[in-house]
């Protein structure tokens, strides 16, 4: 586009089988088309100019005005942004976190676009093959309900005219086709709580060369989120502090650049009493695994995919197995 503005999109279509167990073809079964992806991207970057912009043009959904603070001669690239930040937590920036084993918009652990108010730093160093990064933000943060509520990561953020801020960081690595990405964030909820979420991700892109291995890329990464504290009010302390816990392992193997077979799952529970491994006494259809295969086949920016979800709740099993064929286009 005009000057240094480039504009991008994502736009699919899905036709999905709802509202069944284990094989599609169950009586009571439903049909859905939904559009689940409707973004537009402008973005400017330039050699000359330090000021970046990116935003989500359609919804809003994220907004950021950047500036490289590092010179050209500089052993290190520093940036910051400011505006409805993407949140630099887990290995994926926008919509693609996988914990809990379900990923974009059928996630249930973070929320689908995690961009909330706030401002981020990110630095970057090169040592020979290794490269090395690491982020600091402050954002508008999370704020429980009600003092002994079980605090929800996708939607328990705190009104913007009643803010708590939460501070975060993600140490990340890569060498070669391998990368490590370490994340962790603080936010007190109010009530005396706080909140110390943490996780660990690391992936493999298809390592060129290797025979065999070069066919397969791997993702794999744990989650943990505490909520603790409050003893003083009376809120908190043995038996009343709890923890979110998710995961998610995720294969793919690429026949051809063209084509890729999917394989991913992944386990979630909801507050579990610390220092249990898993609260059965705490447990509902909320806590689950979920499992996928899937192939997607891409031709420049169209692609097509065809997934089979199967969700397996801890307690009271309900039919929302489901089916998927998407078409998508992105430029």
């Amino acid at each position: 586009m005009l000057g240094s503005l480039t504009l991008n999109g994502r736009f699919d279509l899905n036709y999905e089988r709802l509202g069944y167990n284990d094989q599609p073809f169950q009586k009571g079964a439903a049909n859905a088309l939904r559009s689940y992806h409707h973004f537009l991207f402008l973005t400017r970057q330039s050699t000359e100019d330090p000021v970046t912009l990116t935003l989500e043009m359609l919804s809003l959904q994220f907004w950021e005005v950047g500036y490289r603070i590092s010179g050209e001669n500089w052993p290190v690239r520093l940036s910051a942004k400011v505006g409805k930040v993407l949140v630099p937590f887990g290995a994926e920036p926008l919509f693609h976190h996988s914990y809990g084993g379900l990923a974009g918009f059928d996630q249930k652990v973070l929320p689908p676009v995690f961009a909330r108010e706030g401002l981020t730093a990110n630095v970057q160093r090169r040592e020979g093959p290794f490269l090395l990064s690491a982020d600091v933000y402050v954002i508008a943060g999370y704020q429980l309900r009600r003092a002994d509520a079980v605090l929800n990561l996708q939607s328990d953020f705190a009104p913007l005219e009643e803010t708590r801020l939460g501070v975060g960081t993600r140490l990340g690595g890569s060498w070669g086709p391998l990368s490590l990405w370490y994340s962790a964030y603080y936010n007190p909820l109010g009530y005396g709580r706080r909140l110390f979420l943490q996780a660990l991700d690391v992936a493999s892109w298809r390592p060129r060369g290797v025979p065999v291995l070069e066919r397969f890329s791997l993702g794999a990464g744990l989650l943990r989120a505490d909520v603790s504290g409050g003893e003083a009010e009376g809120y908190g302390g043995p038996g009343a502090d709890y923890y979110h816990f998710a995961s998610y392992l995720q294969l793919r193997f690429h026949p051809t650049d063209w084509l890729y077979l999917q394989y991913r799952q992944g386990l979630r529970t909801f507050g579990n009493q610390r220092g249990r491994i898993l609260d059965t006494t705490a447990l509902t259809r909320e806590d689950a695994s979920a499992h996928n295969v899937g192939a997607v086949a891409r031709w420049k920016g169209l692609s097509v995919g065809l997934f089979q979800f199967w969700n397996l709740e801890k307690v009271d099993e309900v039919p929302d197995d489901f089916t998927r064929l998407v078409v998508a286009y992105e430029f």
